[in-house]
């Protein structure tokens, strides 16, 4: 059976209750995009709300929310008929289906109408109600009126393959939570209840890695063989990140670890490193990455500032100049670059604790990134192996273990998600 809950939204409410049957039909194609702003903030309200999944959008609910958006524009007025009915044969399996309509005399206004539904507790049941997929469309009447429909529908998602071949999420206590269709990693460090874990690498066939502790110790996993020396600070959690250059292997990884003062460390036969950035006794350096030929890379700040080194003699990569900055609030929280990027052709993206996904180089706008205002929850941001430079899509990960994608990236399960326990990392993956 399928269950609607009716929902209408102008000067009055109304409420009620269709049950219907779910007949067979074939299978529509699922987009993984932030198809509107809509649904980017359907999205960004289930992040926020206990970090609830993100609702994939389904091109056979789109069809229908333009329908009852012409419809209800046309009349002039709100009304329910049978879209939920029509919304349960979109896909085998449906259960229920849901819908919110509303109209604001402001033509298209995403924001309003999200916030009217939000403050409405039988539309914010829709929106963060057990459903799977969802679509939205707007319409204009001749009066300049905006007329909107949301379609929703809890259904068996069709599976997207994974575009990586390992992504892993990182606690503090240094435990690896396989997400997606990855397979669990053997590890070999864990401190329950003690944070101490900051970060972790990946090899580059991601047959496994190493946990970094605060203290500077390497540790692997999976098929990784046995850490390399490196600087280690025993009794002082300043270590900070950790990078492994593009020639590694689990016999013979090389790569280097970032202090909170900005030191660059190598090791397992790393060239020395050129350039950077240095704050004696500020602990303000975040992260770092290198460049897919690990001829240099970039030096992240709290505050979002980006430092360019060389590895060895190999020139030093570009300054970067369009990276979002905050000047004295250290709210900058991670740094990838575009696959594939080198000092020629450098893109990549920074992340903040409130969860925005910010653009720099040569990389184009960020679409459908989860957002927290106010609340620095957010902790690490990956780009997927199919982002480009033009269109940026990856994952960001929450304080509990929740992943989003943005700019396309479909959805991935998240193998560590604890709600109510801010304990994630980092997210890594290969």
């Amino acid at each position: 059976m399928g269950r609607f809950l009716r929902r209408s939204l102008s000067a009055t409410f109304a409420l009620g209750l269709l049950f219907v049957s779910a007949p067979p039909q074939s299978v529509a194609a699922v987009d993984p995009y932030n198809a509107t702003a809509q649904q980017t903030l359907i999205n960004q309200d289930r992040a926020q709300n206990g970090g609830l999944p993100a609702l994939a959008w389904n091109n056979c609910l789109a069809t229908i929310a333009q329908q009852n958006a012409d419809r209800i524009a046309a009349q002039g007025y709100l009304s329910h008929t049978n879209g939920p009915t029509l919304d349960l044969g979109c896909l085998p399996g449906a259960t229920y289906a849901g819908e919110n309509i509303a109209y604001t005399s402001r033509g298209i206004d995403d924001a309003q109408v999200n916030t009217m539904f939000m403050n409405s507790a039988p539309h914010r049941a829709n929106i963060l109600g057990n459903f799977t997929l969802v679509a939205t469309a707007w319409t204009i009447a001749s009066n300049g009126y905006g007329y909107i429909a949301e379609e929703f529908l809890n259904a068996p998602v069709p599976a997207v393959a994974d575009p990586f071949r390992a992504m892993l999420t990182l606690d503090a206590f240094g435990r690896l939570h396989a997400d997606g269709s990855t397979l669990p990693q053997a590890t070999t460090a864990y401190w329950p209840n003690w944070r101490i874990a900051t970060a972790a690498a990946l090899l580059p066939d991601a047959s496994g890695g190493y946990v970094l502790d605060g203290f500077g110790g390497l540790h692997p996993f999976g098929a990784a063989g046995p850490a390399p020396a490196t600087a280690y600070w025993g009794g002082w959690s300043i270590a900070r990140d950790v990078a492994l250059l593009p020639g590694s292997t689990a016999a013979a990884p090389s790569g280097y670890t970032l202090d909170g003062w900005g030191g660059l460390h190598q090791f397992g036969g790393a060239p020395a490193i050129r350039g950077g950035a240095m704050w004696v006794n500020w602990d303000i350096a975040k992260r770092l990455v290198l460049l897919s030929d690990g001829t240099g890379g970039y030096m992240l700040d709290g505050w979002g500032g980006l430092h360019a080194f060389a590895v060895g003699t190999n020139p030093m990569p570009p300054t970067i100049t369009n990276n979002a900055f905050w000047p004295g609030w250290s709210i900058a929280r991670d740094i990838a670059l575009t696959p594939g990027s080198t000092a020629s052709n450098v893109s990549g993206v920074t992340l903040d604790g409130y969860g925005g996904v910010h653009p720099f180089g040569t990389a184009g706008a960020v679409q459908g990134e989860a957002m927290w205002p106010n609340w620095n929850i957010a902790r690490s941001v990956k780009l997927s192996p199919q982002s480009t430079a033009a269109q940026p899509q990856g994952w960001t990960v929450d304080g509990y273990g929740g992943l989003h994608p943005f700019g396309g990236a479909p959805a991935v399960a998240s193998g560590g998600y604890s709600l109510g326990r801010d304990l994630a990392v980092q997210l890594i993956e290969g």
